[in-house]
C-alpha cells in the first residue's frame, strides 16, 4: 500500500528562550579582551511542564494556524480524504544559543498501523530551529497529513505520534485512532 505523507512547518509563533546573561556560564575572551559567554546545559531553559502531546485532533483540512482547523467528527474519513493529524508539542526545552536567542531540536515520528495491525508507513522529520526569546511556546502546533491508498481497506486504523526532544533528551509518545469507511 503506498500513502502519501507531508509534515507541516512546526509553526513558530516561537517558544521562549532565555534573555540575557546568566551567571555561571563559562566563555572565552572576544577580540577586544571581554569575556564571551558560550552557552552550557544549564543555561537551557527548562520548561515548567514535562514534555508531551497536547490537543490532538482530526482535521477536514489543512489546519491554517494555532487552533484553527475543522474537526472531523468521531475521527471518520473515507478511502479518498485526506487525514489530518493536529497537535500541539508542550513542555519542550529550549536551548540558550548565546545571541539572545534559543533553539529547539525536536525529532517527529508518525507510525500509521493498518486495521491488520501491520504497520504501514512510518514517518520521521527533524525540526531545529532559532526562535526570539519573546516568542510564546504556548502557540506551537504541528500537522501531519496521511493519504490513505487507493482501495484502503476500511476498518480502525492507528497512528502513533513521538517527539524526542534533543536538546532535554526526552520522549514522549500517544497513539490515536480513525477510522476510514469502505466506499
Amino acid at each position: 500500500m503506498s500513502m502519501d505523507l507531508e509534515r507541516r512547518e512546526f509553526v513558530a509563533a516561537g517558544a521562549t528562550a532565555l534573555g540575557g546573561a546568566l551567571a555561571g556560564c563559562s566563555g572565552d575572551d572576544d577580540e577586544n579582551g571581554n569575556e564571551e559567554e558560550t552557552p552550557t546545559e544549564a543555561d537551557n531553559e527548562q520548561p515548567d511542564e514535562p514534555l508531551g502531546i497536547d490537543h490532538v485532533r482530526f482535521a477536514a483540512e489543512e489546519p491554517s494556524d494555532y487552533r484553527e482547523y475543522e474537526a472531523v467528527e468521531n475521527a471518520t474519513y473515507t478511502a479518498d480524504e485526506v487525514v489530518w493529524i493536529y497537535y500541539e508539542p508542550v513542555g519542550f526545552a529550549v536551548e540558550d544559543t548565546g545571541d539572545g536567542e534559543g533553539r529547539i531540536d525536536l525529532s517527529l515520528e508518525l507510525t500509521v498501523t493498518e486495521p491488520s495491525g501491520t504497520d504501514s508507513a512510518s514517518f520521521d522529520e527533524e525540526i531545529e530551529r532559532e526562535i526570539l526569546p519573546e516568542a510564546d511556546r504556548d502557540d506551537q502546533w504541528l500537522v501531519w497529513s496521511y493519504q490513505p491508498a487507493t482501495g484502503a481497506d476500511p476498518g480502525e486504523y492507528t497512528a502513533e505520534l513521538t517527539i524526542v526532544d534533543q536538546v532535554a533528551d526526552e520522549e514522549v509518545s500517544e497513539t490515536v485512532t480513525f477510522t476510514i469507511e469502505g466506499t
